[in-house]
């Protein structure tokens, strides 16, 4: 399990994140070999900061690649219930990670750093059409250090 900062740099808009206009971040921490610690933040569009924080349990030890997350505060979300959250793709130096769930109704792309190469964004989009998801359902997230608009994954990368 790693711990750090991802700077989300597209996602699936979710009905929960509709405030963020920027500089959405997942911060993890290890609380204990089976469960993270995890808190999102962003940048709302007033200005101000939004976040929530939660805990995963991995439900996968072999490959720690299938979680359940469950935040603070939801009701209808609890640490046993059933995988929510997979990840679909790691680079080998965890500069880069897509996550979702199983149904691909959500999904994220989360950096290292806030800005992507080409090769990168060439590399997410291609990961995300070869896993199941719809390219246009990802929309990029606007990062300090990075892109500044909001656009569809198939058409920001072609």
């Amino acid at each position: 399990v790693v711990s750090g900062s991802g700077h989300q740099v597209a996602a699936i808009p979710q009905p929960f994140s509709l405030q963020c206009g920027s500089n959405t971040t997942a911060d993890y921490g290890v609380i204990d070999a089976n469960t993270i610690s995890v808190k999102n933040s962003c940048t709302t569009w007033l200005n101000n900061t939004s976040s929530i924080d939660g805990k995963a349990r991995i439900k996968d030890t072999q490959t720690n690649a299938s979680l359940t997350v469950a935040f603070d505060g939801v009701p209808v979300q609890n640490l046993d219930g059933p995988v929510n959250y997979r990840v679909t793709y790691l680079a080998s130096d965890y500069s880069l990670a897509i996550v979702g769930d199983p149904q691909r109704l959500s999904g994220f792309v989360l950096s290292r750093t806030p800005n992507l190469s080409s090769e990168q964004w060439e590399l997410v989009k291609k990961t995300v059409t070869d896993r199941g998801y719809w390219d246009c359902a990802f929309f990029t997230t606007p990062q300090a250090g990075g892109r500044s608009d909001t656009l569809p994954l198939c058409l920001a990368v072609r």
